[in-house]
């Protein structure tokens, strides 16, 4: 081998040995980017009628487990349905009240259903009267409590569907315009592996809205499908769509919009959305709780 040679064969070794350095850097500063996956350099051993001539740095790849990706996505779904659920039921426990304290609606119409017993045995009583009045009063608050409360939970599930399905459609828009780049790069012999990492970005927050699996194709591109067997676009032929609406009746006219394609989305909200969509609760007035004699006796 000649001099040159092997001058050539020790600079392009320094030169894979750069590009190491340069993939580790890259791997250390994005070790908290989420979704982002470590890269590795490929070297690809070079040689002449079996004369060796070093080694040459191919395309770089992403270091990555598919299982373990996959059950990544899964479990990012569950956490966010989980958050979501939880929320929504953080914000109603405190109208909800505490069993055994008196202050839940079922000790509410017990003490409403002792005080109508009490009554019953001594109905002239004044006293009774007003206890009666009392505990009904206290169930009657109750119930327009919740109902607001409701209500409430209910218009931020359908607002939280809203954002969601805008963001998703974002998300899936995201997957496409990169499926594009990739796919060309890749027919070039081009490493692709940033703009793979910027794709599981975009798949990370999908899985967080939707539950979903990811299919990458020979030719480089990821098909996004529900867990149903649903593709979702990413090519820009369709988009997602679901109507906004206040609480009430257009409330639910607006969840009936969600199309075939929709219908599965959004993690993060439509199980509350589902939950409370339809529900409309009337304010209740305390004399609804007794007859026009006992309203009369007791002015209610």
């Amino acid at each position: 081998m000649s001099l040159s040679a092997s001058i050539d064969i020790a600079s392009q070794s320094l030169a894979n040995i750069n590009l190491g350095f340069d993939i580790i850097s890259q791997n250390v500063a994005n070790a908290s980017t989420q979704g982002y996956q470590a890269e590795q350099p490929v070297l690809l051993s070079q040689d002449a009628g079996g004369v060796g001539l070093g080694v040459a740095s191919g395309p770089t790849q992403l270091a990555t487990a598919p299982a373990l990706q996959a059950q990544l996505y899964q479990q990012n779904a569950v956490a966010s349905y989980a958050g979501t659920a939880s929320a929504a039921l953080a914000d109603l426990q405190p109208v909800a009240g505490s069993v055994g304290q008196g202050n839940d609606l079922g000790s509410l119409l017990t003490n409403l259903q002792s005080s109508f017993s009490a009554l019953l045995n001594d109905p002239s009583s004044q006293t009774q009267q007003e206890a009666v009045v009392s505990a009904a009063q206290g169930v009657a608050q109750q119930v327009n409590a919740l109902s607001s409360a409701y209500g409430t939970a209910r218009q931020t599930a359908q607002d939280g569907l809203v954002s969601n399905v805008a963001a998703l459609n974002t998300a899936l828009s995201t997957v496409g315009s990169l499926n594009r780049q990739i796919v060309a790069l890749t027919a070039q012999g081009v490493s692709t592996a940033d703009l793979q990492n910027q794709r599981n970005q975009a798949l990370s927050t999908i899985s967080g809205l939707v539950s979903a699996n990811f299919v990458e194709l020979p030719s480089g591109a990821m098909d996004v499908f529900t867990t149903g067997g649903t593709q979702l676009p990413t090519d820009g032929s369709a988009t997602l769509s679901i109507g906004a609406a206040s609480t009430g009746a257009a409330a639910a006219s607006a969840s009936r919009l969600m199309t075939a394609t929709s219908k599965p989305l959004c993690a993060r909200a439509s199980a509350m959305a589902r939950s409370l969509i339809g529900y409309q609760a009337k304010k209740i007035p305390v004399g609804h709780f007794f007859s026009p004699a006992v309203r009369a006796r007791a002015r209610v």
